[in-house]
């Protein structure tokens, strides 16, 4: 759908694994020059070597990992937790695979998972940009009573205008995005309820008037 994530979501594991061994980069890619071995590897080092199905890796196909690992690394911290094979929940060899990933705004998280490192540019900026909106909201004089997972939950005096309050929120939250992702529209919705609910939308009277929502 969105090409451009290719560029976000690609990743030069090989590059990584020989950075975090010491070990010489284009050795480390003639030993494993497949995805599926890294993958092999990185479930070696989890301390689950099976497959997707469950099936254990054959010893010998353990073994043979383990040797190259320890021939390519030259790390001498990492080294001795290769030879006893420590995938211990506290082995460094567990974060061996993770990685660093950085928010365009500089946010930075080290020795992340690969599924974090994937998340963090784009939810990263999220909440970097709801953190913004939280504050222009409060500042707007707004009472943001709590924020759940992408939801700002504020409360309205009943004598508000509703329409207008509502506008003005969802023009404030979708402008306090922009510093993040400059160019593209974030749109905000809205539903007007008197306790928070998930399937809350909005809902209008004839007159186009925004009214509660109440659930069935």
């Amino acid at each position: 759908m969105y090409p451009e994530l290719k560029l976000y979501l690609s990743e030069d594991t090989a590059a990584i694994l020989a950075a975090a061994l010491n070990a010489d980069a284009v050795q480390l890619r003639a030993t494993w020059p497949e995805p599926y071995h890294i993958g092999m590897l990185r479930k070696i080092l989890s301390g689950n070597p099976a497959r997707a199905d469950g099936t254990p890796y054959q010893q010998r196909t353990t073994d043979r990992a383990w040797m190259q690992l320890q021939g390519l690394c030259r790390n001498q911290h990492l080294l001795s937790h290769i030879q006893q094979r420590n995938t211990a929940e506290d082995s460094p060899l567990r974060k061996l695979l993770h990685s660093a990933v950085s928010t365009t705004t500089g946010r930075m998280r080290g020795k992340v998972s690969f599924t974090a490192a994937k998340n963090a540019p784009f939810q990263g900026l999220a909440a970097d940009g709801c953190k913004q909106a939280l504050w222009s909201l409060t500042k707007a004089g707004y009472r943001v009573v709590a924020f759940i997972h992408d939801e700002f939950i504020i409360e309205l005096n009943r004598l508000d205008d509703m329409d207008r309050a509502a506008e003005d929120i969802s023009r404030i939250c979708s402008e306090s995005m922009q510093p993040f992702v400059p160019g593209i529209p974030v749109p905000c919705e809205y539903a007007l309820t008197e306790r928070w609910y998930k399937g809350a939308e909005a809902v209008y009277d004839e007159a186009g008037r925004l009214q509660v929502w109440k659930p069935n």
